[in-house]
């Protein structure tokens, strides 16, 4: 299967996934952010294990120390992904929300309410943490997304995929409202770019470069 099947089989697998989770309530929602907040605490030893291989590559390859900072899991980082899932349960649903709401001359009444924007694409670099905090954020607002991680983060990057699709899936969310791209290789973003039919929108998260080739090819 070529790289753009793939890339297009994510896309279509997000789209039905989000048209379900925008029908889940707020409850379910927190129970699979509370699964995965005990998750993270139960394979945390596991999950800095696997680090170590992202790690090992990062020293292999001399990445500066500001990266191979951002590559590193530990007990205090897992720890604050733990603490940002707490509060990001705690939130107010975003969804349902009444904007505004008016009355027409015709008798017709009309409201604006927050509804979820889809699927959401988030392309990122070294830092393994936005996968749990985007897909967290993401699915507390009803979206589906698509996680697009580095080849210096590959390893910490589909370890947690892992861990988050188990513990939403123990909530009874649907499947694939979380995906990872399997391929490490960058060409794997310009495919994301041009997937217009099926995600939203697409976040990047890093430096000037991925910022402005996402900006030339979207």
């Amino acid at each position: 299967m070529n790289l753009n099947t793939i890339i297009k089989n994510i896309g279509i697998n997000a789209k039905e996934a989000a048209y379900k989770l925008a029908n889940t309530n707020n409850e379910k929602k927190n129970e699979a952010l509370d699964n995965l907040r005990k998750d993270l605490k139960l394979f945390s030893s596991e999950l800095i294990k696997i680090n170590k291989k992202d790690l090992d590559n990062a020293y292999l390859m001399k990445l500066s120390s500001s990266m191979i900072d951002r590559l590193t899991l530990n007990e205090d980082r897992i720890d604050n992904m733990i603490r940002s899932l707490k509060e990001i349960i705690n939130l107010k649903d975003p969804v349902g929300i009444i904007l505004s709401e008016w009355d027409r001359p015709n008798g017709l009444h009309i409201k604006k309410i927050t509804v979820p924007i889809g699927v959401i694409g988030i392309i990122y670099e070294s830092r393994p943490n936005v996968a749990v905090d985007a897909s967290a954020i993401a699915i507390k607002a009803g979206n589906a997304i698509i996680l697009r991680g580095g080849k210096d983060s590959f390893f910490s990057s589909q370890k947690l995929n892992e861990i988050i699709n188990n513990a939403f899936s123990k909530a009874g969310l649907p499947d694939n409202v979380v995906q990872m791209v399997p391929i490490p290789d960058r060409s794997a973003v310009d495919e994301m770019l041009q997937l217009d039919s099926y995600i939203d929108v697409i976040i990047p998260r890093g430096g000037k470069g991925l910022i402005q080739n996402v900006k030339e090819k979207t």
